[in-house]
């Protein structure tokens, strides 16, 4: 599903002109800092990533790569200064060690 992700998330990346500074891939869900992008709004990229990772991912074969990573619904936060933003990329990247699936924010 990663493989999937990130092939996802640079197209969508390209197409709408907008930065990431910080992903992390949960297995149901993910968290994503990203500017704004230039060539639509956050809901049209995040629409156009939901749907072209859940065509690439629709070919796996295994009922357990089949649960659904995004939710129906996402929630995003303008981060208004950059100790805000500092403070949600450590939050994102600490998410996989306090769940355990990580021993540390750099694995």
């Amino acid at each position: 599903m990663c493989l999937i992700f990130l092939k996802a998330l640079e197209k969508a990346r390209k197409r709408f002109m907008f930065l990431v500074f910080g992903f992390v891939l949960m297995p149901e869900h993910v968290h994503l800092v990203i500017s704004e992008p230039e060539r639509c709004t956050v809901a049209t990229a995040i629409q156009s990533l939901k749907l072209s990772t859940s065509l690439l991912s629709s070919h796996r074969k295994s009922a357990e790569s089949r649960s659904p990573l995004w939710q129906p619904r996402y929630y995003d936060r303008n981060l208004r200064d950059y100790l805000e933003f500092v403070e949600k990329l450590r939050y994102i990247h600490r998410n996989p060690v306090k769940r355990g699936l990580a021993p540390a924010a750099e694995d």
